[in-house]
């Protein structure tokens, strides 16, 4: 049986940012989970949403309880998500967009989300990679630059296993960690949207206020440092509600 989880969100600090692209209600953030990287021989067993209506943010989950079901997930996935302008996500224009076109193709299903327009917030972030200076770009180390507060650091690769067994013995904790790693990754799409700032980096107008030079002794110790700095006015979601 397909599992559908609903649940409200208290966010509202960066609608701004959104509000210059388009009204709130065009946009759907989204995130699956999958059973594999390969589209043609692995399948979707989760999708997370995040839509805006009059009360706020919302957050909405589709699952395949028994690894059989992946074509109504994505059907009232589909169902849901006509008629959305913007699809946002990270990463996504490689993995999760190409993944899911697939997978629908495969199950002869009608895309409704074929003419939607993706915003893709790793590659607002791309051109500015040498400029952070990372290890790596990943949406968790994004929402730890940005300090975001997140505790679950599970991988895809980790999920897969838990779903495995979830399917074979559906305990309870194992539906939760499922539900909570994806409600975490598209819940976090809220909390990176200050990446949004950078696109405008290259047409903003800049006035130097104040210049300092400081001058040091090099004893050993690094003398390469970075610091990207964000307005506090940014917060987090946070989960309110959940019905079944």
């Amino acid at each position: 049986m397909e599992t559908i989880i609903s649940k409200s969100i208290d966010f509202s600090a960066q609608d701004e940012l959104l509000q210059d692209i388009a009204p709130l209600n065009d946009f759907l953030l989204l995130d699956i989970e999958t059973t594999g990287l390969s589209a043609e021989h692995n399948a979707v067993y989760l999708i997370g949403c995040i839509y805006h209506q009059t009360d706020g943010w919302n957050l909405i989950q589709w699952m395949d309880n028994t690894g059989n079901e992946e074509k109504e997930v994505l059907s009232s996935f589909l169902l849901f998500a006509s008629g959305y302008r913007i699809l946002v996500h990270y990463n996504g224009d490689r993995f999760d967009i190409p993944f899911l076109r697939k997978r629908i193709e495969l199950h002869s299903l009608t895309d409704t989300t074929f003419d939607a327009k993706t915003l893709d917030l790793y590659k607002v972030i791309l051109p500015y990679r040498r400029v952070l200076g990372l290890p790596d770009y990943r949406q968790q180390t994004m929402e730890a630059l940005l300090g975001t507060g997140r505790i679950e650091d599970k991988s895809g690769a980790d999920l897969v296993k838990v779903y495995r067994s979830f399917i074979v013995d559906p305990e309870p904790e194992l539906l939760t960690m499922l539900l909570g790693h994806n409600e975490a990754d598209v819940a976090g799409l809220l909390s990176l949207l200050p990446l949004m700032i950078y696109r405008d980096l290259d047409s903003s107008e800049f006035r130097v206020r104040k210049a300092q030079a400081n001058y040091y002794t090099d004893h050993g110790l690094s003398s390469s440092d970075s610091a990207v700095l964000f307005p506090r006015r940014y917060t987090h979601p946070r989960i309110t509600a959940m019905s079944k």
